[in-house]
């Protein structure tokens, strides 16, 4: 059985022993860069099974490592994880959609350490299985369906030519979940991982109906290509881009009445979801999952390109415009005149000069042609995708939960406040906790610390109060805070305080 390769990138050495060591015990052959930029290099050239990459590093951090090998085709397809001992929860968002596969927060504990690479490399070798092949594949009943009405099909680029791809006109879709973040600080991660389980197996649906192919899970949100079959057909993947956008949008209004049912009283805030939709050149490659020398654990399809990023950065846009659909003017225009645009601009995407035309779609005119609606009944997911998005909601949740660990560590004994003492009343200038500075301290109970805060949003000041307990000492301590926050948050009183 051939070895798996480990690559560990950490300018200090005393920490990268920490992880080293286990790994190399459990018989990985471990290797050990000291930047980010040496890190990079040896990814590119020994392309090792996984990579557990530092965030804070001098130089090139671990979030533009991580961005650099997702944006090179020799790459992609590598393992990443991302070790970090900063306490932002944006962080773990960040990492996701840059499509970090997990996170590990330090002091890295040898459990966890172990059972990260194991799912690491397990997940590698799933997706590729199922989703390129069994799940989303031409090979699939689904895709038989669709392919059999159509004829010069694109043959798939051969598994064992890592290097080789396809530059080929794609419509590409990025989707997440809006106010992820204040969910899973309200939720146990159980039901972290059940909301996004059941939200992804519909939101796939009207994707699988429309001939596209979901290329990666990403946490709370998706990539997802149209126009395989018939690249050369711009008018047709356009089009069933934006009607899967649109069916996305449609599954998301629905879920909001599940979520209300079944987490009546965690104060969650309302559903809603961005996608970016873009038409344009792209590189479509079938990568080998595995390391160097050319032993695999299948292949994974995969789309790189200016592309892909563009719709990406819509979709980030969709929540600075408050447009749920954002999609490029090229997808408007190839898609044709059966689509409603309520309104147009041109914006700035970070990383591109220029501008970018875009539009606001809320509608699709046309009715759908009944042939279409033979092709794609309402659609039952293909075996196995059900336990794919069940191992990405169980990672991306306890992602979520550990990052909200350690910010709230931060909070209720760490950093500056640690230094407080017990009867303390007056705190270092410029203590800030997400979004509030720290004025003095009122008083401490046994489970929570309370403090006087300036609200910079809302311009007033308000009482902080700071849970001690850990979500793993005591859920149901953590669900009655949460429960206390919303019915607080609901009484507007002038003797009530904020």
């Amino acid at each position: 059985m051939t070895t798996r390769t480990i690559l560990v990138i950490d300018d200090d050495p005393s920490q990268a022993l920490l992880i080293q060591r286990p790994l190399a015990v459990q018989g990985y052959a471990v290797s050990v860069a000291d930047s980010g930029q040496a890190g990079l290099e040896q990814i590119r050239a020994t392309r090792p099974d996984a990579v557990f990459c530092d965030v804070q590093m001098p130089g090139m951090d671990g979030f533009e490592v991580l961005r650099r090998v997702r944006a090179d085709i020799t790459t992609v397809a590598v393992g990443f994880v991302l070790v970090t001992s900063s306490d932002s929860r944006d962080n773990v968002r960040r990492g996701m959609q840059l499509g970090a596969d997990d996170f590990l927060v330090k002091p890295v504990k040898r459990q966890d350490l172990l059972d990260t690479v194991q799912s690491v490399l397990a997940k590698r070798a799933s997706v590729a299985h199922m989703f390129s092949s069994a799940a989303m594949d031409s090979r699939s009943e689904l895709q038989q369906r669709y392919a059999s009405t159509r004829t010069e099909r694109m043959p798939l680029l051969p598994s064992s030519e890592n290097m080789t791809g396809r530059l080929m006109v794609q419509t590409v879709l990025f989707t997440d979940i809006r106010g992820f973040t204040a969910m899973s600080e309200r939720l146990p991660a159980a039901a972290v991982a059940e909301l996004l389980t059941t939200y992804l197996r519909e939101a796939c649906k009207p994707v699988l109906q429309h001939g596209g192919r979901v290329m990666k899970i990403m946490g709370d949100g998706m990539m997802v290509v149209f126009g395989l079959e018939r690249p050369d057909d711009v008018a047709a993947h356009a089009a069933a881009g934006l009607r899967a956008a649109l069916g996305i949008l449609n599954v998301a209004r629905e879920f909001r009445g599940w979520l209300a049912g079944r987490f009546p009283s965690e104060g969650l805030p309302e559903f809603n979801i961005g996608i970016g939709v873009h038409t344009g050149e792209v590189m479509v490659c079938r990568m080998a999952v595995g390391g160097a020398g050319g032993v695999t654990g299948g292949s994974e399809l995969t789309a790189v390109g200016d592309t892909v990023n563009i719709a990406a950065r819509l979709e980030s846009k969709s929540k600075e415009l408050g447009w749920p659909l954002v999609a490029s003017v090229a997808a408007i225009d190839a898609a044709g005149k059966d689509f409603a645009v309520a309104e147009r601009l041109e914006v700035e995407v970070a990383g591109r000069a220029g501008l970018i035309a875009i539009g606001h779609v809320i509608a699709d005119y046309a009715v759908h042609d009944s042939t279409i609606q033979k092709l794609f009944p309402a659609t039952a997911l293909p075996a196995g995708v059900g336990a794919l998005l069940a191992e990405n909601a169980r990672v991306a949740a306890s992602a979520a939960k550990a990052a909200l660990d350690e910010t709230l560590r931060f909070a209720a004994g760490g950093g500056a406040i640690m230094a407080l003492g017990a009867g303390a009343s007056a705190l270092p200038a410029d203590i800030t906790v997400r979004g509030y500075k720290i004025l003095s301290k009122i008083g401490e109970g046994g489970m929570s610390l309370v403090y006087l805060a300036e609200d910079f949003v809302r311009e007033r000041k308000a009482v902080l109060k700071v849970l001690k307990v850990g979500r793993k000492e005591d859920e149901q301590i953590w669900q009655r805070f949460f429960q206390e926050s919303a019915i607080l948050a609901a009484i507007e009183h002038e003797h009530v305080v904020h």
